[in-house]
């Protein structure tokens, strides 16, 4: 079957004559039409190719951009971490346990008091003179320290019965942190009965006055630092 006149038709440059048919549409206006049927998928792939490349380009602006983010948080925590030690690098504790040093009569404590048991609030300090006893709370008024808790005591009063700790961990360690925090402590002694203790000083003394598994002696300060 023979095609039309327009199908047989040769794809024409811009610069080509074009011929009439007589009576019928332009040969010329068929020819456009072809040429445009013919050139509109080159044109939108590189439409598509030039949109995927603008992408591709701002997806390698952001993660650059992410990476610099990353970079920069890194060396400010880099920095932050070196000015934490550069704080404490000036001074340090050195401590001698099973030894108690002999302490001048102007000491402070960083830690509240244990309480004893049934009779005085436990709530503030977390903690009990008295070895093997819990501070366990009543209510939010009152805590005491006791060996174990009911929900409702002998005199039919109601407990929540919450197991109360001290707010930081009374041990050597902590007495010895709350000393190089403090830039006139010179000295820190722990004893460990009781509940835990902490004696801090204003000077070092190296005389020795009670030995014992329970003490702990600290001298803290500046290496320059003489007893």
């Amino acid at each position: 079957m023979e095609g039309t006149a327009a199908d047989n038709l040769p794809i024409l440059g811009d610069e080509t004559e074009v011929p009439q048919y007589e009576g019928g549409c332009p040969v010329g206006q068929q020819l456009r039409f072809r040429q445009r049927a013919l050139t509109r998928v080159p044109v939108v792939g590189a439409v598509a190719a030039a949109a995927l490349l603008a992408v591709a380009a701002t997806v390698a602006i952001v993660s650059a951009s992410g990476r610099a983010s990353a970079a920069r948080k890194a060396q400010t925590d880099s920095s932050q971490s070196f000015f934490l030690v550069q704080s404490h690098s000036s001074r340090k504790c050195t401590g001698t346990p099973g030894v108690k040093f002999a302490e001048s009569k102007m000491t402070t404590s960083p830690w509240k008091a244990c309480a004893a048991k049934w009779s005085e609030d436990c709530t503030d300090s977390g903690c009990c003179l008295d070895w093997g006893l819990k501070c366990y709370q009543k209510n939010d008024g009152w805590a005491a320290c006791k060996a174990s808790c009911d929900k409702v005591d002998e005199k039919n009063d109601t407990w929540t019965c919450k197991e109360l700790s001290p707010p930081t961990p009374r041990t050597d360690v902590g007495c010895e942190e709350h000393c190089l925090n403090d830039p006139s402590c010179k000295q820190a002694i722990y004893n460990s009965d009781a509940g835990g203790s902490c004696s801090l000083t204003a000077k070092r003394h190296s005389e020795v006055v009670w030995a014992g598994d329970n003490y702990n002696s600290s001298y803290c300060g500046a290496a320059s630092e003489e007893a």
